[in-house]
């Protein structure tokens, strides 16, 4: 006989494709806690198509929400979310189950880690930093990019977990009294060489997924993860305001 999981939750992405990222992710969710990721297949090429795939985004997640049971959802992608300011408050009322986003889930974190300046990884281009910079400041957050960018999300997800960290240091040497380092986009994958930043670099680091594990789970009350990886995780902070 077997038993269905205290709490069964939908990470859904607007990527059509499965990234070994997510592999990393699933192996910090805690004994108790199903998480069903979902690609919706939203865009072919370029994260700007996402501008008009708002109302398909509600439609299918809606639709995935009430035949699987889930009882949050996390909407992953900042391009998504910046681009259709309106799609978590649609699926809260559409679904009637907590929902978080990678931005909110990930400035949530840096409050509750007493961080108002961050530094800001993605594997984006200028414009779509640009938004979620705009995003951050909207919400008391403010964002520090490094002068350098991807020339493709590829180019992003190609990187080791060594030229990750590496990578971070370089841009925290040349960043301005930043408080976090926060990394938005799963591909540029920081989890392999978290912990080992955190111990050199002594600033905590917000990983969008992580950010949006803790928050859902903090939203619903539910276990939280035995996994050792960063602070967040380990420490659990409280939601502030909640």
């Amino acid at each position: 006989m077997t038993t269905s999981p205290a709490v069964h939750v939908g990470f859904v992405s607007p990527s059509a494709t499965w990234g070994a990222h997510y592999d990393d992710f699933l192996a910090l969710v805690p004994d108790g806690v199903q998480v069903d990721i979902q690609p919706l297949g939203l865009y072919r090429t370029a994260l700007s198509e996402l501008a008009e795939a708002g109302g398909d985004h509600l439609a299918k997640t809606t639709q995935l929400a009430a035949e699987r049971g889930w009882a949050g959802i996390a909407v992953m992608g900042a391009p998504m979310q910046v681009q259709n300011k309106d799609l978590a408050d649609r699926l809260r009322a559409a679904t009637g189950v907590p929902v978080t986003t990678a931005l909110e889930a990930s400035t949530a974190a840096l409050r509750a880690l007493s961080a108002e300046r961050a530094l800001v990884l993605t594997p984006f281009e200028p414009s779509m930093n640009a938004m979620v910079g705009e995003y951050l400041g909207s919400v008391g957050i403010t964002a520090v990019f490094p002068d350098a960018t991807f020339g493709s999300i590829a180019q992003a997800e190609a990187l080791s977990g060594d030229a990750v960290y590496e990578l971070a240091k370089s841009a925290l040497m040349a960043a301005d009294g930043v408080e976090a380092i926060y990394f938005q986009g799963a591909r540029l994958n920081p989890l392999g060489s978290l912990d080992r930043m955190e111990t050199d670099f002594s600033v905590p680091v917000v990983a969008s997924n992580l950010a949006m594990l803790w928050h859902l789970l903090s939203l619903l009350d539910a276990p939280r993860p035995g996994a050792d990886c960063g602070r967040l995780l380990r420490d659990w902070p409280a939601l502030v305001g909640a």
